[in-house]
């Protein structure tokens, strides 16, 4: 959607505003000017996630008592919080989402996974930062944005705390604008919030990065409702997708991710983070050793972290090789998992699995008794730990019995099932 068309559907104009801010909740935009609620468009939503975590009080379709709600919400984050006004917070340090997307950008901002964050402040437009806190101080509990007018005092706030405005005089939003900024001011791992309703074309953020030779992670948010063409852009273009009330994002995403994050509201993971997560904890492993080495199959890649292997895509017949030569097996997924079968290949194999506490993988490992579960697999420091505490005290691997998850033994338990449904039935 245009700009334009946004001004329409909200029957405003820019023009008589000198201090005008949109935002959008629960399919409704919503018009904010000196500090008060203005305007919105009628939702149309039976069911908003975020909102439902956030304003418990939405807690049915109903038109006019949806509306009372929106305009409540979001007042109130104009009374505690000061958005859209000079006295906005801009430094927050808890977390309010789990999974947010500044929450996720503030630790990538600690763990110096990025250097620095292209985001988007009401009242500033564009912004740039490196600081963890400015973050989550201008993300947290911000539903999207679509349009800002400039805010001096708050520019003025930010700019003490070393952040870039892009553009100053107008608090323009332009995403690209702010990522060629941020690599001309020296920075080289960038994150960019990208909003997918009407947001900036995906397919330049390639064209910068090799302009510019850096690196970029592109977050896709606000996606609620947007339609099935954009929804290919994002698959094309974006790294990591927050799915929001969209339908169509978790049936077409859903499909092409490698790893999804959090039910409730999905957010799915579109390269391979959950490996470059693995690694990020395996740099800190070998500092100061060289007698372990991580062999990485199913991902080609040229790398510079030191004993590790790359033996890109193998054949299923093969994998048995890898993993009875291998001691311990990694299974760093973020996602709710079923009965991973890499996992059970790898039990059976003779190895010993270090596995994330999610989904069926737990009673894949007989609640630990096979292995290692991570009860926190978000966080590196237990994945060191269990890597550490492997190391050091070698345990054994699990003598299995040879029908145990096999396919055999699964077809017999099924079909036993089939019959007694079937009795039940007659």
């Amino acid at each position: 959607m245009k700009l334009e068309k946004l001004f329409e559907k909200l029957e405003i104009k820019k023009d008589d505003f000198k201090d005008l801010h949109i935002t959008r909740m629960y399919s409704s935009f919503v018009a904010v000017s000196e500090g008060k609620v203005i305007k919105m468009t009628e939702p149309f939503l039976e069911y908003c996630p975020l909102a439902n975590l956030l304003y418990h009080y939405i807690e049915k379709f109903d038109s006019r008592a949806i509306k009372e709600s929106i305009k409540e919400a979001v007042e109130e984050k104009i009374s505690d919080f000061g958005y859209f006004t000079a006295e906005r917070e801009i430094s927050r340090k808890n977390i309010a989402i789990p999974y947010g997307a500044s929450e996720m950008l503030m630790y990538a901002l600690k763990k110096k996974e990025i250097d620095s964050a292209v985001v988007v402040c009401d009242g500033a437009g564009t912004i740039i930062t490196d600081k963890p806190d400015i973050v989550q101080g201008i993300g947290a509990r911000m539903n999207g944005l679509f349009y800002t007018t400039p805010i001096d005092k708050l520019i003025k706030n930010l700019e003490r705390n070393n952040c870039y405005i892009v553009f100053p005089e107008t608090a323009d939003i332009n995403q690209i604008s702010g990522l060629e900024k941020a690599a001309e001011l020296g920075y080289k791992k960038i994150a960019v919030t990208i909003n997918g309703y009407m947001g900036d074309d995906l397919a330049k953020i390639s064209e910068v990065e090799k302009k510019y030779n850096i690196f970029i992670t592109s977050l896709a948010v606000c996606t609620t409702c947007i339609d099935e063409r954009r929804i290919k852009k994002i698959k094309e273009h974006a790294d990591l997708v927050w799915s929001c009330a969209s339908g169509g994002i978790r049936e077409i995403i859903g499909k092409k991710a490698i790893l999804q994050v959090s039910i409730g509201i999905p957010v799915f993971v579109l390269t391979k983070k959950g490996l470059d997560f693995i690694l990020s904890v395996w740099k800190k492993m070998v500092k100061d050793r060289d007698d372990i080495e991580l062999w990485v199959v199913g991902a080609k890649r040229v790398t510079n972290v030191p004993c590790t292997r790359f033996f890109g895509k193998i054949s299923n017949d093969k994998l048995p090789e890898y993993y009875q030569t291998s001691d311990c097996y990694l299974f760093p997924t973020l996602c709710h998992e079923g009965f991973g079968m890499s996992l059970i290949e790898a039990l059976h194999c003779g190895c010993y699995p270090i596995a994330s506490a999610l989904g069926g993988v737990p009673e894949v490992l007989a609640y630990g008794k096979y292995g290692t579960l991570i009860e926190n697999p978000h966080f590196e420091e237990a994945w060191e730990q269990a890597i550490l505490n492997y190391l050091k005290e070698k345990p054994e691997s699990a003598k299995l019995h040879q029908d145990l998850y096999s396919t055999q033994a699964w077809n017999e338990a099924m079909n036993k099932l089939i019959e007694v449904a079937k009795d039940r039935f007659q």
